[in-house]
């Protein structure tokens, strides 16, 4: 973005870990932020708690998409399917430490992050958060035997949970069937992501891999 720019349409929380949402505190000081998606579980973090304070104080529009839901960034579509309505109402709670907006969980907050895709010019790519294998299994059981089995096809895969063993799933991989996958993850990260069975796994399918801790910023340039 040029310097002087200081407008932001859209800005996109996959779910409420600090290392997902951290640097919102900084971009919300110095950038005037029109619409803010965010999955719907709290979380008790106090730089979580000073993150709402700053968008509420703003009067950013914030708005918490479910799966089944659509909606249009600059006349495309994107396409949510997780979290489902069922499986927030089953496993969240409210209380009076609660935010208004947003519901408590005994589950790991991995388990609620924003999965959905993004088509534009006929490239469409798939968002995945810190999604965990059980989750993916279950928008693989959802999707086996439909008619919208091909609508998690996608062309860039934005593998989940940085490369850790603890999310992609062969099932899901080939059920999204990307040409590209990207792996967002800290450059010598002491948790050694991405991990080997992961980079295996994206091998064995042909699937070309793009990270940030090599490449940094990763740009794709799609043609009108």
């Amino acid at each position: 973005m040029p310097f002087y720019d200081r407008s932001i349409e859209l800005a996109i929380l996959s779910h409420t870990q600090k290392d997902h949402f951290g640097g919102f505190l900084y971009i919300l000081d110095r950038y005037d932020i029109k619409k803010f998606w965010l999955s719907q579980v709290y979380s008790s973090n106090r730089s979580f708690t000073d993150l709402l304070a700053k968008i509420e104080t703003k009067g950013i529009d914030l708005q918490l998409p479910k799966a089944g839901e659509t909606a249009e960034i600059l006349g495309e579509k994107v396409e949510f399917f997780w979290p489902s309505d069922s499986f927030i109402d089953q496993n969240t709670f409210s209380d009076s430490t609660t935010h208004r907006l947003l519901r408590q969980t005994g589950l790991d907050t991995n388990d609620f992050s924003l999965i959905f895709t993004f088509a534009v010019n006929g490239i469409k790519i798939l968002f995945t958060g810190d999604a965990s294998p059980q989750i993916l299994s279950k928008l693989s059981s959802m999707s086996l035997g439909r008619q919208d089995q091909s609508k998690l096809k996608s062309d860039i895969l934005k593998i989940p949970h940085h490369g850790s063993k603890n999310g992609l799933t062969v099932e899901f991989l080939k059920l999204a069937d990307p040409t590209y996958g990207v792996i967002s993850v800290g450059k010598n990260n002491p948790f050694a992501h991405p991990t080997k069975e992961i980079l295996n796994m994206l091998e064995s399918q042909n699937v070309k891999v793009k990270r940030t801790d090599i490449e940094g910023n990763i740009v794709f340039k799609i043609k009108n």
